[in-house]
């Protein structure tokens, strides 16, 4: 818009001048018709018109040499100053677009600083679901008490605790490794169960809902003298431990540790009923 503005301005100084200019020729054509051809008349041809037209105009410029030079640098300056302008206001357009783009630049940086942040949410959130997903519908593998042998005079004290996959998808690779031992009622704070024996490994499977027993008999028996003290399990008892390991359908591996002990008791039919308590300790899951 300013640069059409500076353009029009010099284009009117142009016509002022040209009119002027105009003005000036028409006036000393005027000037040679009255002063030549009223003195001839009959002298007085285009040629003879135009030769006398152009002896007056070189008198003209003779006569006003230094008004010429004077409107003519006026009129070279004025056009210059209105060039300058010109150039001066195409200086400021420049310099306000550039800041322009400087906005324009950063308000695209921030967009995109914007969009960025906007896709790391986004991913941070999806595998934030993943996660839950995988935590809600993985397999989880616990233990419960289940049933315990005691000794006769063809069994051994044993645990007979029980496998379940409570989650929503199966339970691969279930391993498990069990113990069994008759041990003090009251075991101390720091007590630390023996590992014996060899782990269970297989590649069987649990589904979700299934369950599966798994037993381990003691390794010694006991006099028969003992066994209704060790059922009663006033000093000393039979106690179940172990670990089951197993790994879900999303490639995550877990264990669950485990540790019973259980009583025996006889009802009023004088059947043996089993009571099983879990222990304070080696009771905890991955």
């Amino acid at each position: 818009m300013q640069k059409r503005q500076g353009a029009s301005a010099r284009i009117v100084l142009i016509g002022v001048f040209g009119a002027v200019v105009a003005i000036v020729l028409l006036s000393l054509a005027v000037r040679t018709v009255g002063e030549y051809c009223s003195a001839s008349p009959s002298g007085c041809t285009i040629w003879t018109f135009f030769a006398a037209y152009w002896e007056t105009i070189g008198d003209f410029l003779e006569k006003n040499e230094g008004a010429i030079e004077a409107c003519g640098t006026i009129f070279v300056a004025i056009f210059t100053f209105t060039l300058w302008a010109a150039t001066q206001k195409l200086g400021d357009l420049a310099l306000e677009q550039g800041e322009a783009m400087d906005r324009s630049i950063t308000e695209a940086t921030r967009a995109t600083q914007a969009t960025n942040s906007i896709a790391t949410v986004t991913r941070e959130n999806a595998e934030l679901m993943q996660s839950i997903l995988h935590r809600q519908m993985r397999a989880y593998v616990s233990v419960d008490a289940g049933q315990a042998i005691y000794q006769d005079e063809r069994l051994r004290f044993a645990g007979v605790p029980v496998i379940t996959n409570t989650g929503y998808t199966p339970a691969r690779n279930v391993s498990h490794h069990v113990m069994a031992a008759i041990l003090d009622t009251d075991l101390r704070e720091d007590f630390e169960f023996e590992k014996f024996g060899l782990r269970n490994v297989s590649d069987a499977t649990l589904s979700p809902r299934q369950s599966f027993t798994i037993n381990s008999p003691v390794r010694e028996r006991f006099p028969d003298g003992e066994v209704e003290a060790l059922m009663s399990g006033e000093a000393r008892r039979l106690y179940v431990w172990g670990v089951v390991a197993y790994e879900d359908i999303f490639g995550g591996k877990w264990e669950t540790n485990f540790c019973f002990n259980y009583t025996f008791f006889r009802n009023g039919k004088n059947d043996v009923r089993v009571a099983s308590y879990i222990y304070r300790q080696h009771n905890n899951a991955t």
